[in-house]
């Protein structure tokens, strides 16, 4: 029941924010939701015993990756629209570390097997990409919030509201992950059924508060500070990103 909920409310939430103009604002988010529809919908009609099952699962997993690392970016182009420089340097900075991540983690996964070998070697590399892939993007994530808690920054109400729902999301997701990891497949079902129930909140979250009044309505994320001490934080940043574009077109003459 819970799955059937899930892919309604993620085809749901994509056509709404399509239908409401936001479809262009945040595209990873909608093509993320359809196709996480279409993964559950493929996962439901397949017998979860046989190959077919385990190979959707292969194929599928890492467009989950590159949607996470997707979306984290969008995420963080969202938060510092007004700054070009920081979010282009966001940018690389999540290409580089969701490509590090998966050199790592391959690295890790050799050393783990040859420690404590495993019948299932494809299963345990995947886990442990999906470890280091998840744990990495979720620090971006944290790391955002914290900026957006202690900077002044202004931006769009939806952006705000996109940035902690999405941080609600994949904190569950990656707690549940390690957690699951930890106590091994005895957990597997109650992980399951939570990260389903988290899921389902978040995309209630998603559609009611994202709205299309919400993409012009500014806000201020960060607690009210001394006047003085908030310009005086705003020309830091400023600083900070007129060095980063400055730089960009250095590289490119």
């Amino acid at each position: 029941m819970l799955t059937l909920l899930q892919i309604a409310g993620s085809i749901g939430l994509a056509l709404r924010l399509v239908r409401i103009d936001l479809g262009r604002s945040y595209p990873c988010l909608v093509a993320f939701q359809l196709f996480e529809a279409a993964r559950l919908t493929a996962f439901s009609v397949i017998r979860p015993n046989t190959n077919a099952y385990a190979l959707l699962y292969f194929f599928t997993e890492p467009a989950l990756w590159v949607f996470y690392a997707l979306i984290t970016l969008e995420v963080f182009q969202a938060a510092f629209r007004t700054q070009p420089g920081i979010s282009t340097l966001s940018r690389k900075l999540i290409a580089f570390c969701l490509s590090g991540s998966v050199l790592l983690s391959a690295a890790t996964s050799a050393l783990d097997l040859q420690r404590n070998p495993s019948p299932y070697k494809i299963l345990e590399d995947y886990l442990t990409v999906e470890r280091v892939v998840n744990c990495s993007l979720l620090l971006f994530v944290v790391l955002l919030l914290i900026a957006l808690t202690w900077l002044p920054i202004l931006l769009t109400r939806n952006a705000l509201i996109h940035a902690c729902v999405f941080c609600f999301f994949f904190s569950v997701k990656t707690g549940l992950f390690l957690f699951r990891n930890a106590l091994g497949p005895d957990v597997a079902d109650v992980c399951n059924l939570v990260l389903l129930a988290s899921t389902l909140v978040s995309l209630g979250l998603w559609f009611f508060l994202l709205t299309k009044t919400g993409e012009t309505l500014p806000v201020r994320a960060g607690y009210s500070r001394d006047p003085a001490q908030e310009h005086r934080l705003l020309a830091q940043l400023d600083a900070i990103n007129r060095t980063l574009m400055g730089s960009a077109k250095n590289k490119e003459y």
